[in-house]
């Protein structure tokens, strides 16, 4: 028996009475791995750092770039996805052969599937692909399903089942994969959803892969052409108003609900806005950059440099009673007591992580570094682990 935990593989001789880790020629490090079988060979899928096959006692590592979070054995073939895109090893041996036909733009495959006509891919961001048959080296996408990450695909019952992530969209196939049927009605592609904005009867929708537009309390939605194929980061109201991060991280702004489009990141000195936020008149943003600041509307942004670290880059900013709080990626948690014209250190317990999420909601703070979340209900400066 074998089992990985806390990116250690195990193993066990005595059916699972005694466990010993086994990591002879697995790299140190935390990583995302799993197990994958071809006959009765044993191989460790590492989305950080590749391929490995237990060969006498050693983990060897297989000429395979990046990281890898999918195998399959097709025929005589076996197929790898990951980072670097799928290699196939014809006949099981020799070379591994990298696939080419996918845009430069797929940077992670998720799963690999067996179809009635070759092999199914699913992708990060790009949707659902196919190998047309194990002899054809090139990807095409004839699948219908785009522009969205494919979470997980099987098959029972003599059809099969496809997720994307976020949207909890499903879709069915009775034919292998060639034809896919959606089993919720909606007036969207299948996208996976990064931010919603609503105002009246105005909906945003960001994504992964776009930005989306519903006038009529969403009911019909159009796609916004200027963000095709971009991440959206945040979308903000503002008095003459909406400002979208997207397009790596440029803001843009609109004044008449997506018609037409204006540059509004003037001053950023790099691009990677993670967060919007207003507090009154008063525009911020956190950007890869540093804090910026915007007194008219998102037209002019200066950078906030006082009682911040030159160097650090801002993650997460949150209200709470005209006290504003920032997290960093590497310094800790921050707060202003005058509309971020400068910043205090409040907590340095989170230096060595980054805290990925600051919530604020009515007098209370909620922050997380990923392995616990904490809350405080006194501005912040005592902080309660909830989860540990």
């Amino acid at each position: 028996l074998w089992a990985e935990s806390e990116g250690s593989v195990y193993r066990s001789d005595a059916q699972g009475k005694v466990w010993y880790p086994d990591n002879n020629g697995l790299p140190a490090g935390f990583r995302e791995m799993s197990f994958s079988t071809d006959g009765d060979s044993l191989f460790v899928l590492d989305a950080q750092y590749g391929l490995f096959v237990y060969d006498d006692g050693t983990w060897r590592q297989l000429d395979i770039p990046g990281g890898v979070r999918a195998m399959l054995a097709y025929g005589d073939d076996l197929y790898v996805a990951g980072e670097a895109g799928v290699f196939k090893r014809a006949e099981r041996r020799g070379a591994w052969l990298h696939l080419n036909g996918l845009p430069g733009s797929v940077y992670a495959a998720t799963v690999l599937l067996p179809g009635s006509d070759g092999v199914l891919l699913g992708t990060n961001h790009q949707g659902l692909w196919r190998l047309p048959d194990s002899n054809a080296f090139a990807m095409q996408e004839e699948t219908g399903i785009r522009n969205t990450r494919i979470s997980s695909m099987s098959a029972a019952d003599g059809e099969s089942y496809l997720t994307t992530r976020f949207a909890g969209a499903l879709h069915a196939s009775s034919d292998s994969g060639k034809n896919w049927d959606g089993l919720f009605d909606g007036g969207l592609p299948a996208v996976d959803a990064t931010v919603h904005r609503k105002s009246g009867l105005l909906h945003w929708l960001g994504t992964s892969a776009g930005l989306w537009l519903s006038r009529d309390g969403a009911k019909t939605w159009n796609e916004i052409p200027l963000f095709r194929r971009q991440r959206i980061h945040d979308i903000l109201q503002t008095d003459d108003g909406w400002l979208v991060a997207g397009m790596a991280g440029t803001v843009f702004k609109t004044s008449d609900t997506g018609l037409s489009w204006q540059f509004a990141g003037n001053g950023f000195r790099r691009p990677g806005v993670s967060q919007l936020l207003r507090v009154g008149p008063v525009l911020f943003a956190a950007t890869y950059g540093g804090l910026y600041q915007s007194r008219n509307q998102g037209r002019e942004w200066h950078k906030v440099d006082s009682g911040l670290p030159a160097w650090e880059a801002a993650a997460h900013i949150a209200c709470i009673d005209g006290i504003l709080y920032l997290s960093t990626f590497e310094s800790g948690l921050f707060w202003s007591h005058d509309s971020g014209r400068s910043f205090e250190l409040l907590h340095n317990q989170f230096s060595e992580w980054s805290i990925v999420k600051l919530v604020g909601s009515g007098n209370l703070l909620f922050c997380t570094d990923g392995g616990k979340v904490y809350c405080s209900s006194d501005l912040c400066i005592n902080l309660i682990p909830l989860i540990h």
